[in-house]
């Protein structure tokens, strides 16, 4: 009996994970909202104060004010870059204190970044594996550069 039971408890908690699994999948569409006549999306980064707008031309604002935390590989504009939405261009607006971590790495089709004054830090990975990345303009206000924030900007000729 006593088997039975927890053989029972063991098939529900199995089937418990995989339909948590599919809601997990799904959460990330319920992050992004779509605008059917621009063709952009925009979402929120997750324990911040930041937004961001991706349109169809490949322009990826930020704005918001703060910190922004590390950026995970399914943070929504870097899924987007597996369906063919590349991100050519980013602004970053006045109020976000660093660039994360990981933000926009890998970002292939990546060719010029805006970062304002005020931004203090760009953390680690940053910007890695850009080979796209032709420029960025850093304010006076950047006193810190992370490690391996362009490695593998292989096209960065200006900063």
């Amino acid at each position: 009996m006593l088997k039975r039971t927890i053989g029972l408890f063991l098939t529900a908690v199995l089937i418990a994970a995989q339909i948590l699994s599919v809601f997990a999948d799904d959460l990330q569409q319920v992050v992004l909202t779509e605008f059917e006549s621009s063709g952009a999306e925009s979402g929120i980064i997750p324990d911040s104060n930041i937004s961001w707008v991706l349109d169809d031309s490949g322009v990826l604002t930020i704005s918001g004010s703060g910190y922004m935390p590390g950026i995970s590989d399914n943070q929504a504009w870097k899924v987007r870059q597996d369906y063919g939405i590349c991100i050519k261009k980013v602004i970053i607006k006045s109020g976000i204190i660093n660039i994360g971590s990981n933000a926009f790495q890998y970002c292939r089709e990546l060719r010029s970044v805006t970062v304002p004054e005020g931004v203090l830090t760009i953390d680690q990975n940053a910007f890695s594996d850009c080979i796209n990345l032709v420029g960025i303009d850093l304010p006076n206000s950047v006193i810190s550069i992370g490690k391996s924030a362009f490695s593998g900007c292989v096209g960065l000729i200006n900063i």
